[in-house]
């Protein structure tokens, strides 16, 4: 038994709506091992679902952006929430949807084929009283400084990069070894910095995969893992 959850609420899990008291996932499902994952949530007020287009687009972004490809329209979305809020009965309540990558080995980079794990279910909140209301919150606000970075700031970005790397090869001893990793996949900061760099030091580039996490690309402009190694030629 879980405090404050009925485990007799209907859930959808990957195709099924069962208890929640009987929903399983894997130990290996990489959205545990990983966090490899989004949500959303889309709440609604009296049964209603509320700016569920929005949420849905912005649920439908999250996917893209992290290269999760999931069987679902917008469509089916739309019907999963509602067949959820039909079967709750729940009037004022938030539908979370939970999406992760899928059940693989474990291992850090993206696998193959692999089919992901939808999860949603509907929990009741309570909406703030009449003193709450009048009285309002304390808050504090920050600046939200996670979407500041443009790909048009990319080549200055990647121009600082590339001196970074000359500086640190020019202290690198003969026959030592430079590990570049960027956490960026635009070519400007992984593959052509790699190239660039090997051109105009000489570097002896080793092999490497070089691509852990997938590429951008016109349809899939999202951040990844890349790196190169390269070697210092003996004298």
């Amino acid at each position: 038994m879980i405090p404050d959850v009925d485990c007799d609420s209907i859930v959808y899990l990957n195709g099924d709506y069962v208890r929640l008291g009987d929903a399983k996932i894997s130990v290996l499902d990489r959205g545990f091992i990983f966090g490899d994952g989004i949500y959303d949530v889309v709440p609604a007020y009296n049964g209603k679902p509320f700016r569920m287009d929005g949420h849905l687009a912005r649920l439908e972004r999250s996917l893209a952006s992290i290269a999760i490809k999931v069987d679902l329209t917008r469509h089916d979305w739309e019907q999963l929430v509602e067949k959820l809020l039909k079967r709750s009965s729940l009037g004022d309540c938030m539908v979370y949807i939970q999406v992760s990558r899928g059940v693989a080995k474990r291992d850090h980079a993206f696998p193959k084929n692999v089919k992901p794990t939808v999860f949603c279910m509907v929990a009741p909140f309570t909406r703030p009283d009449a003193v709450a209301r009048e009285q309002g919150y304390a808050a504090v606000s920050m600046p939200d400084i996670r979407w500041l970075r443009r790909k048009s700031d990319t080549a200055q970005l990647a121009q600082i990069s590339a001196g970074i790397l000359d500086n640190l090869w020019q202290m690198l001893q003969a026959d030592g070894k430079l590990l570049f990793v960027t956490c960026s996949l635009w070519p400007q900061e992984s593959e052509a910095q790699a190239a660039a760099f090997a051109l105009r030091n000489q570097a002896i580039r080793l092999p490497a995969p070089g691509q852990l996490l997938p590429t951008a690309s016109a349809e899939d402009d999202h951040d990844g893992l890349f790196y190169a190694l390269f070697q210092k030629a003996a004298t």
